[in-house]
């Protein structure tokens, strides 16, 4: 299950949509267009842990995707998802596979070039 919340110039936005709570189905957010960050909430529910995504522009160019530079943590503090939080004491996420990989497979019309993405301390991918 997930819950995504997008920012942009300092006002949240928190949007939602049904896929979220199924992981096999492409859930889609749509960010304002002058977003600054975005802060995605997932919890494992059971299996191997990952999370994947990617946001296009207008012309389908991905502009953003998950891969090893995103910030992750257990224990979010208050005001996690505010434009101006600092993540410099979040770990790296840590890729655990590419898009398409077992067993997750693909999903959707995410990019190709997304990584599979996991919090360091709960990589589980033997579950």
């Amino acid at each position: 299950k997930a819950v995504v919340s997008t920012q942009s110039t300092g006002d949240g936005v928190q949007q939602s949509d049904a896929s979220f709570d199924n992981w096999r189905q492409k859930a889609a957010i749509q960010p304002e267009e002058n977003f600054r960050s975005i802060a995605i909430k997932c919890t494992n529910t059971g299996g191997p842990a990952g999370i994947l995504a990617s946001i296009e522009d207008d012309q389908g160019t991905t502009v953003l995707s998950t891969d090893a530079s995103w910030k992750c943590t257990s224990d979010p503090e208050d005001g996690w998802t505010d434009t101006d939080f600092s993540t410099a004491s979040w770990q790296n996420a840590v890729k655990v596979g590419d898009h398409g990989d077992s067993p997750w497979g693909t999903i959707g019309d995410i990019s190709p070039d997304a990584d599979w993405i996991w919090l360091p301390a709960e990589i589980h991918l033997d579950s």
